[in-house]
């Protein structure tokens, strides 16, 4: 029923008086102008977005963005990330999304503090600063329903600035996940100042799966001291972690000694996974 309803409003409805019902009492029109808004591709639908119902703003937000999307109100579901007490993955993933796709200086702002929020979520939060490492070159597809949207560059000077001269902030957040993402948005923006707090990092985190994205990150800041992280990773209880220790190895970090002591730390701590990868490094690498 509600599906004629729409399909019939969307042939005789102007945009102009399904926009003013916004403020209509009754919720259940409300919904029917939204719908029909989005079979119409209105940027009216911007108007619905502080409607107090979480599922009509829902449904605006899916109207804005879903399907290629409606540019010109993407500012708009952008904004709602100055609310970051609002919980709605269907809303909020797509008000990041559309601060990737409008890609301004206020947007970029919206998204970063959004990411800081303490009342954002960490599924959230993670999405963001995902956001937000990839700001100067996005997908391709639409982050939320995968549709093709085109190829996008911009200049990374403003967001790396921005990251930059928050890196310690951002490194103080308590979620390992948050902080893998964080370890990720630092090799992205290339902040090679952010290295000392990251080796501290995986030194005092328990976390081996925050330990693994930390020594990639290192390796890929060309930390000067990463052979120690390395040996530090050989002689963990983790198998994963071993074995990424183990896949970052090459003939930058390779010197006679340091080589031997790696492949030492292997034999004594590794399982048999760990063992034969040493053993295939050995065959190629061509120590100094």
């Amino acid at each position: 029923l509600r599906h004629a309803v729409v399909h019939s409003l969307s042939q005789v409805a102007d945009a102009k008086d399904l926009i003013s019902l916004a403020s209509n009492e009754n919720e259940h029109i409300r919904l029917a102008a939204v719908l029909t808004l989005r079979r119409l591709k209105s940027e009216g639908l911007s108007q619905f977005l502080s409607d107090k119902n979480q599922d009509i703003v829902a449904e605006a937000a899916r109207g804005i963005n879903d399907d290629g999307g409606i540019l010109k109100a993407m500012p708009y579901l952008a904004k709602l990330l100055t609310n970051s007490g609002n919980k709605n993955e269907i809303i909020m993933r797509r008000a990041i999304n559309a601060a990737v796709r409008t890609g301004n200086s206020e947007s970029l702002k919206y998204l970063f503090d959004y990411s800081l929020a303490k009342e954002t979520p960490s599924p959230l939060r993670q999405e963001a600063l995902s956001a937000l490492s990839s700001w100067h070159s996005p997908s391709v597809l639409d982050r939320v329903d995968g549709r093709y949207i085109g190829v996008v560059t911009r200049d990374s000077a403003e967001v790396r600035s921005l990251v930059k001269a928050n890196y310690s902030q951002l490194l103080k957040m308590s979620n390992p996940q948050d902080l893998a993402a964080v370890a990720k948005m630092m090799v992205a923006h290339n902040i090679a100042e952010s290295k000392s707090l990251l080796v501290d990092l995986f030194y005092s985190t328990k976390d081996e799966d925050l330990k693994s994205v930390l020594l990639r990150s290192l390796k890929s800041l060309k930390l000067d001291k990463i052979n120690d992280v390395v040996k530090a990773s050989l002689t963990s209880k983790s198998d994963k972690l071993k074995s990424v220790a183990i896949s970052l190895i090459d003939d930058s970090m390779v010197d006679g000694a340091k080589f031997s002591e790696m492949a030492d730390l292997t034999f004594k701590n590794g399982a048999s996974k760990e063992k034969q990868q040493i053993l295939k490094l050995m065959a190629h690498l061509k120590p100094k």
